[in-house]
């Protein structure tokens, strides 16, 4: 007879999260800046309210690998003024939230 083991391994896990939440949207543009934690200086990005969550990925993706190794993932929700989903509710979008995940432990939660 065979025994069969399993391990499983939980851990406490903190990914850093950044939300972008562009409120009223027009067909403006905007900077999303970095800052080099080696030199001080600013890098940034230009975009536009309703870029499509690949276009910020790919500029945190160079970001952060270059300076943590780490990957990043982006996500975007629109809402109405409601707070619901415009899409299914066909009334104007009144906030896009984008959220950018950091494949990157941080020690503990913090605000800024």
């Amino acid at each position: 007879m065979r025994e069969i083991q399993e391990l499983r391994i939980a851990t406490d896990q903190t990914m850093e999260t950044t939300v972008i939440e562009v409120v009223n949207p027009d067909k403006g543009k905007f900077y999303y800046a970095f800052k080099n934690p080696k030199t001080g200086k600013y890098e940034s990005v230009k975009m536009s309210c309703f870029d499509k969550p690949i276009t910020i990925e790919r500029a945190t993706r160079r970001f952060y690998r270059r300076y943590f190794g780490s990957v990043a993932r982006v996500t975007r929700k629109d809402y109405d003024a409601d707070g619901k989903n415009p899409s299914t509710t066909k009334k104007p979008i009144k906030t896009i939230r984008y959220t950018i995940k950091v494949v990157r432990l941080i020690s503990s939660p913090t605000t800024s």
